[in-house]
């Protein structure tokens, strides 16, 4: 079965994104803001007419390598545009994944899925921001990001029942119509094999000002809620982004490096950690990003690719279940 699903926004044209066996028709709110990418001109189309949603039961179809569709959505988004575009869905059935893999062509920011903190909301898609979503956090993919693979014995476990939120940020800074398909895969494993569950979170800072010409670093810490042990780091920036360095002060093994290397916007990748870091309750992890800002003008966190953001993504088990986002 496919329904349509129309989005509204003022001077955007939202493209054709195809969800996940979930089926709603409804009408998304208009959004109330968006910062412009860089150089944006207008969009000559003022029209109020918008692309509708198909969504479509392609949940599990194979994609390859022994990955399976998660979710994957088709887009379209006018020329020299910037938005961010949402998608809830709630699962039929049990899922214990192994890896996950991420589709993001051209036009891709980021991607990333939670599980909604507000199942009353219904299934469909709608404009959004960066920060929609949920309090746990699945899986993120930035610009050239690899594989995702849990370690023997751990799984990321998923539960009929729960809403899921796909977050896209797409950016097309040409001035033609940009098209594409972005989204996630899986590949799942056997439930009896999971001795751990794993989750991921985003820890850094949204306290950041960039001042004009000049090279700063600055911090964010995130503190443990719990035990439990770090297995691999995703750094995450914007384009001002020059380097990053995440250190986890252990309990057990005292201040450890999880990264400490040139960032590149374009190859985001998520680093496994040759030793797993066990991490007490009230243990931190600083991330410490460095920015090069050329500009006239201060730079500071925001939703849009001409702002910027400080995060590194940490992937642990067992689950805690806090915050996907861990910043002080």
């Amino acid at each position: 079965m496919k329904l349509a699903t129309k989005f509204r926004s003022a001077g955007w044209l939202l493209g054709a994104v195809s969800l996940l066996f979930c089926a709603c028709d409804e009408e998304a709110d208009e959004a109330t803001s968006r910062p412009k990418p860089p150089d944006a001109g207008e969009i000559s189309d003022a029209s109020d007419a918008h692309a509708p949603a198909e969504i479509s039961e392609e949940f599990l179809a194979p994609a390859g390598d022994g990955f399976q569709t998660l979710v994957v959505g088709s887009w379209e988004v006018p020329a020299a545009s910037e938005l961010y575009y949402c998608v809830r869905f709630t699962l039929p059935q049990d899922l214990t994944i192994g890896a996950f893999r991420s589709l993001s062509p051209l036009g891709t920011h980021h991607t990333l899925i939670t599980v909604a903190d507000d199942a009353f909301a219904p299934d469909g898609a709608f404009e959004c921001d960066a920060l929609t979503g949920g309090i746990h956090s699945v899986t993120a993919a930035g610009v050239g990001s690899n594989d995702v693979e849990m370690p023997e014995g751990i799984g990321m476990e998923l539960k009929t029942g729960q809403q899921l939120v796909l977050n896209l940020h797409l950016v097309n800074p040409n001035d033609t119509p940009l098209r594409g398909q972005s989204g996630i895969l899986m590949r799942l494993m056997a439930a009896d094999t999971v001795e751990h569950r794993a989750e991921s979170l985003m820890a850094g800072t949204i306290k950041l000002e960039l001042p004009a010409k000049e090279t700063t670093t600055q911090r964010g810490t995130c503190t443990m809620a719990g035990e439990t042990t770090l297995f691999a780091v995703v750094p995450h920036m914007h384009a001002l982004g020059v380097h990053l360095k995440v250190v986890a002060h252990s309990s057990v093994m005292g201040d450890v490096v999880l990264t400490d290397r040139p960032y590149e916007f374009g190859s985001q990748l998520t680093y496994p950690l040759d030793e797993r870091v066990p991490m007490k309750k009230g243990d931190k992890v600083d991330v410490d990003c460095t920015f090069a800002n050329p500009n006239d003008h201060m730079v500071k966190f925001g939703n849009g690719s001409a702002d910027e953001m400080c995060y590194a993504g940490l992937y642990r088990y067992p689950a805690l279940g806090d915050i996907y986002v861990c910043i002080q």
